[in-house]
């Protein structure tokens, strides 16, 4: 699978080309970090963060080509102090959205029932309750019911807020309205489809929009993920082509798909290393992803074995073996699971670079020293859900004169591994 990198507009904040980010951190530092380039200038941040459910989250990751399943941990969503430490979490994280958004931005924080009316009063601290437009009902027909008491629990609540509402930006979005008998207007046209007759208006704040099931081609597996349609009508509606959006809570990246979609600039992070490298997988399935860095991704070591053939002014490039060096990454519940070198391999890709752009080996860590790694793949193999097959000997490459070969590794859990091939 070729990628061709294509720069977006470039950075407000410097001139230079921009390059989307996706970083492995815990999003307080690096939103500091951001902050020295990048105050006011994002235009639409989504977040959907913990809903101090209490809970536990896990993920299934499917394992080799045979796609047997295992329950992975992923975040904890206790707080010490209980909501009193929840909201003081969020209060600090909310203060650094609100620095970095732009005057014409907006802020969209993706809630349920127990934390919304909280959340809901600090917002209105930070942002100002004028600051208020919308407290969205996002409506679905998934979900639970009581045991013994009360209505069924089948919506979200997305609460809406602009910097400054006589700047931001707003793009109306349509949606269907049915009618139960046709009205006798001239001037309204009627449609009609497989649910009858019905009008385009603009959106309302209640969403009916259909929550993910398990059959879904976008679905992959992560706790939470949220339906693609939903974050579509938000980054429509409070972006335009030259906005940057982010989302620091990215979880699954649903956000970050639908903002490269849509071809807005953006920013991604989550603390979970099966996050980033769960958002990664879906840009890299995109066509025609464009180039962004990955900061801080954890790597690890595993020894590498690669062939190269050639064939007349082609390569091809093998992947022969991938073991780990010293202590496994992978926990024994993932382990037992393996039963060839190649299952351990989620995704490899094969990438051309000059010889002055090897990869780090000194596994520097941090905000100061970060890994920053520009995907320009050049060709790609993964596997999915639907698809559990992986190539393990690259197409034909024709590469420039010079420079060598990064092979890059990742595991089931997203440890990543590169090695630098020289031609």
């Amino acid at each position: 699978m070729d990628r061709a990198m294509r720069n977006g507009p470039e950075g407000r904040e410097s001139g230079q080309p921009w390059v989307n980010r996706l970083a492995a951190s815990d999003n307080a530092p690096f939103m500091r970090h951001l902050g020295a380039t990048l105050k006011g200038q994002i235009d639409l941040v989504y977040v959907d963060p913990p809903f101090a459910t209490g809970f536990h989250f896990s993920a299934r990751v499917r394992v080799g080509e045979s796609g047997r399943e295992v329950v992975v941990p992923v975040y904890e969503d206790r707080w010490v102090g209980g909501m009193a430490g929840y909201l003081d979490m969020l209060t600090e994280r909310f203060r650094s959205m609100r620095e970095l958004l732009s005057d014409r931005g907006s802020i969209y924080v993706h809630l349920d029932y127990r934390a919304a009316a909280r959340v809901r009063c600090l917002l209105d601290d930070l942002f100002g309750a004028d600051s208020l437009i919308n407290e969205i009902v996002w409506y679905y027909k998934t979900g639970g019911m009581p045991e013994r008491l009360g209505f069924g629990r089948k919506h979200d609540t997305i609460l809406y807020y602009a910097k400054d509402p006589a700047r931001a930006i707003w793009n109306p979005q349509k949606e269907k309205s049915y009618l139960t008998h046709r009205y006798g207007f001239s001037n309204i046209a009627i449609h009609e489809d497989e649910r009858g007759p019905y009008t385009w208006v603009n959106c309302r704040d209640v969403f009916d929009i259909p929550a993910l099931r398990g059959n879904q081609p976008e679905r992959v597996d992560f706790p939470t993920q949220k339906p693609e349609a939903l974050l579509e009508r938000v980054v429509l509606a409070s972006s335009h082509e030259d906005s940057i959006v982010a989302d620091f809570f990215c979880g699954s990246g649903t956000a970050l798909v639908v903002a490269e979609r849509l071809g807005r600039r953006w920013i991604g992070c989550d603390a979970s290393p099966l996050a980033v490298h769960t958002t990664a997988k879906r840009l890299q399935a995109m066509n025609d992803v464009r180039g962004y860095e990955v900061i801080d991704e954890p790597r690890t070591d595993y020894a590498v074995g690669v062939s190269l053939q050639r064939e007349g002014a082609e390569l091809r490039v093998a992947l022969t073996s991938v073991e780990p060096e010293g202590v496994d990454p992978l926990p024994e519940s993932v382990r037992h699971l393996i039963e060839h070198w190649s299952d351990r391999v989620d995704w490899w890709e094969v990438e051309w670079r000059p010889h002055r752009a090897r990869p780090r080996q000194d596994g520097g860590r941090g905000l100061a020293q970060r890994e920053r790694d520009t995907r320009f793949p050049r060709w790609l193999s993964q596997r999915t859900r639907q698809r559990r097959v992986l190539e393990l000997t690259s197409a034909p490459l024709s590469l420039p004169s010079g420079g060598g070969l990064v092979v890059t590794v990742a595991d089931v859990l997203g440890n990543r591994c590169s090695i630098y091939v020289a031609l």
